[in-house]
């Protein structure tokens, strides 16, 4: 197998754990394995890999339609250079597009006083509203040529209970005339510039922020557009790369933040009231907009003590249905992993997210035409 783009971890889920054992290094540069004949489900079908760390997207894309390497993993492409790899294939049946929820992204309300942020957040009926003038096929559209994958909660589709899930949790389709009414609802309505105000806070403005990124900036542009067009007046910001890492810059918003967070079952304690940001713990957590429901809590705990299969599934079912209902975060889509590979190459496939070993529980069956 003559090379391979990938990031570091390949190095372990490859070499080191039994498929392959480890020939050649070259620090920042390559990695060498040959198949071992021992490996406990039998010799791999491929006799030599080279995994090769590129770690510009544009360049791994060129070796990969050049023929010079077979598969691009762990993030060595992003979304856009695999649907260009898709298209350039098309034709020829060339090779194949794998695209997979990686991370869970959503826009979090800020529901600390002491930040700033504009009271009528903190009302759930107002974050409700937001929810429904947000166009998630817009933003699929734009960011993904159609082909991501929108979401309404933090479990990924492919779990095996994700319809239980998806019957028990609110759901915030497009609708305007909704969105107005619960307004009306929270004591807002549309003053004479078209934007929502109420008698005791006036105009309703929030802050919209994303991290410096060209696609959440592009995300950012488009639902502050649809939450204009709604009636909220909406003030757009951007964290620095510089900042990223801060944090105490990431939990100090002052109205909602649109960031992406690991999903699944342990992503549920990012809700938590221990999960918020302190001074006392140094920033730590990813409950970054401040909220805490005492409820919420209990349910975590108990999910934390519970080992019967499906009490946790109900009890799963049970968090995200509250979660859904208070939305302390409104819920866009899954940033997507792409993995791409040429048609000579045999195997590669997706999988559910629980799966132990990833794409690669299989590596030692792979073969190379």
């Amino acid at each position: 197998w003559d090379a391979f783009a990938a990031h570091a971890y390949w190095t372990r889920e490859f070499i080191g754990l039994g498929p392959f054992r480890l020939e050649r290094w070259e620090p920042g540069s390559s990695i060498e394995g040959v198949a071992f004949d021992a490996h406990v489900w039998g010799r791999p079908k491929i006799d030599r890999l080279r995994i090769a760390f590129i770690p510009d997207a544009n360049a791994a894309l060129a070796n990969l339609l050049s023929g010079a390497i077979h598969l691009a993993g762990d993030n060595a492409l992003g979304f856009q250079q695999g649907i260009i790899a898709k298209r350039e294939w098309a034709a020829t049946n060339g090779g194949t597009l794998l695209v997979a929820p990686d991370l869970y992204r959503a826009a979090y309300a800020q529901l600390n006083p002491d930040l700033g942020g504009p009271r009528g957040i903190r009302d759930a009926r107002v974050r409700r509203a937001l929810a429904h003038a947000t166009d998630k096929s817009a933003l699929n559209d734009v960011l993904y040529e159609g082909e991501g994958i929108m979401t309404e909660t933090i479990l990924p589709p492919a779990v095996d209970y994700y319809p239980l899930v998806d019957r028990a949790i609110v759901k915030y389709p497009l609708d305007l005339q909704r969105a107005e009414q619960l307004m009306a609802d929270a004591g807002f309505a549309r003053g004479p510039d078209g934007f929502f105000a109420s008698l005791t806070d006036g105009r309703l403005s929030i802050e919209l922020k994303v991290n410096a990124s060209p696609q959440y900036e592009n995300e950012r542009s488009i639902m502050a557009g649809q939450w204009r067009t709604a009636g909220f007046d909406i003030q757009e910001a951007v964290l620095p790369a510089a900042q990223a890492q801060d944090g105490q810059a990431r939990a100090s918003y002052p109205g909602y933040y649109s960031f992406s967070t690991g999903l699944g079952e342990n992503a549920l304690r990012n809700f938590t009231t221990a999960s918020i940001p302190r001074p006392e713990v140094r920033w730590s957590g990813n409950n970054r907009g401040s909220w805490s429901n005492t409820e919420y809590d209990r349910m975590l705990d108990r999910f934390n003590a519970t080992l019967d299969r499906d009490q946790r599934i109900q009890q799963i079912v049970e968090m995200t249905r509250l979660l859904s209902e208070e939305l302390p975060a409104i819920s866009l889509y899954y940033d997507l992993g792409a993995v791409a590979h040429v048609s000579a190459l045999k195997g590669p496939g997706a999988i559910g997210p629980d799966t132990s070993g990833g794409m690669t529980w299989n590596v030692h069956e792979w073969e190379l035409q």
